[in-house]
């Protein structure tokens, strides 16, 4: 595997009402920080999942775009006791995964 000069990498922390980004890019030994915030794809309780998964899938596109990423990494999903909070969580790094490949 090549080592990229400069990447610049898009750290994903997927949940299905917030998901949390930051970017940085390394120069030489250097870690810059260029953007970090929040995704909110769930404006209202009732969206559909479909239109959910489709807010994520635009609003990453649109980071992807604007920055010309060349690394993605999603933290895991961990959760000790809530299946259904995991399961939907997991529906939405499946569309991070997809839209990130």
């Amino acid at each position: 595997m090549s080592v990229l000069p400069n990447p610049i990498i898009l750290g994903i922390d997927p949940g299905t009402k917030r998901i949390g980004f930051g970017i940085i890019k390394i120069v030489r030994k250097e870690v810059l920080f260029i953007e970090a915030g929040l995704l909110v794809p769930r404006l209202r309780q009732s969206l559909p999942k479909a239109d959910l998964l489709a807010n994520i899938k635009n609003a990453l596109e649109l980071l992807a775009k604007k920055y010309s990423l060349n690394l993605v990494a999603v933290e895991r999903v961990y959760f000790g006791r809530n299946i259904s909070s995991a399961l939907a969580v997991s529906e939405v790094m499946g569309a991070i995964l997809l839209v990130t490949q």
